[in-house]
């Protein structure tokens, strides 16, 4: 069993670091005038502190870490290895997203380097290479699953929570919603151990999403949306969670197929004179086109709400999908 207060208690120390780091980020940032970046979706484009991430990262660590050292000193338990495998993947994800929000790493390349962040994951052998997939049935993929599909899992989800990004508050409370479906099920199935990741990983999004909902103050930056992705890559290997994982990525995939069918463009919007957003001609180039074009324009809140719903939604079809087995 685990104790209920240090979960408590690691969420309010990851909201705690999340906001201490997050200030620090603002303040410093416009002190010395570098990692801003302009909010291209609010009137005027404004100066926001990028590099937001950092404080999820700090929060994520913080709050993690607290529960590790009270089961270690004071129940005299061990955190598996499978644990420490997904801190030093997150870990590796948001080194990737500091390095690229440092130096904007062409395209090309950022989409690969999230493999790297995978090495941890193959090194315990992570997961089960016998997967059930549908229409298919059971494959044992054997050694391509540690070489390639487990390196692959944690580039696509990385990018795909990426490519999400743009808009004040959305990648944050899509994680926040992602988080809390993984820690239901996580009690679904009996597997308490996802929630030392879980309760961290939220407490650092609220945190964060307190300076970035509109108007932002600060954006998370690739640093932030590689920790999501790399968080649930990693969950949903080691605990061979794969089908849920597919489920939970389906607003980021809707959004993959919209963008590939332009070319992957930019999906920035500026409001309009009364704060309402409209697509470019009205092209659906993304998700958050699609909901504008059924919105008939949408404020930058209403759009967050609506891509939350639509994530909520697959949350309880993840957690159904858990029900029904």
């Amino acid at each position: 069993m685990i104790d209920l207060n240090i979960l408590f208690i690691s969420l309010l120390i990851s909201i705690i670091f999340s906001v201490i780091f997050a200030k620090f980020v603002i303040k410093q940032s416009h002190k010395i005038g570098r990692n801003l970046l302009k909010d291209k979706n609010v009137k005027g484009d404004p100066l926001v502190a990028g590099m937001g991430g950092t404080a999820l990262l700090f929060g994520f660590i913080f709050g993690v870490f607290t529960i590790i050292t009270y089961n270690t000193v004071l129940l005299g338990t061990v955190a598996s290895i499978s644990l420490f495998a997904i801190i030093s993947t997150i870990i590796i994800t948001a080194m990737i997203g500091i390095f690229d929000d440092l130096f904007e790493i062409p395209q090309k390349i950022k989409m690969f380097l999230p493999m790297i962040a995978a090495i941890p994951l193959i090194a315990i052998n992570a997961g089960d290479t016998i997967m059930t997939l549908p229409l298919i049935g059971t494959i044992d993929f054997g050694i391509i699953y540690l070489l390639l599909l487990i390196p692959l899992a944690v580039t696509v989800v990385s990018n795909l929570t990426n490519m999400l990004a743009g808009f004040s508050g959305n990648e944050g409370t899509m994680g926040i919603i992602i988080f809390i479906t993984l820690s239901i099920i996580s009690v679904l199935i009996g597997n308490l151990e996802i929630l030392y990741v879980t309760i961290p990983l939220i407490g650092g999004l609220i945190g964060l999403l307190y300076f970035n909902l509109h108007p932002a103050k600060i954006f998370p930056g690739d640093i932030g949306t590689f920790i999501i992705g790399g968080a649930i890559a990693s969950i949903v290997i080691v605990y061979n969670m794969e089908t849920i994982g597919v489920i939970l990525m389906i607003p980021c995939m809707i959004d993959f197929v919209l963008k590939a069918r332009k070319g992957m463009p930019k999906t920035y919007v500026n409001p309009d004179a009364n704060g309402r957003l409209y697509p470019p001609k009205g092209e659906i180039r993304g998700l958050i086109d699609l909901i504008l074009v059924s919105g008939k324009g949408l404020t930058i809140r209403q759009v967050i709400l609506s891509t939350a719903l639509i994530q909520t939604m697959f949350g309880i079809i993840a957690i159904a999908y858990i029900l029904m087995r």
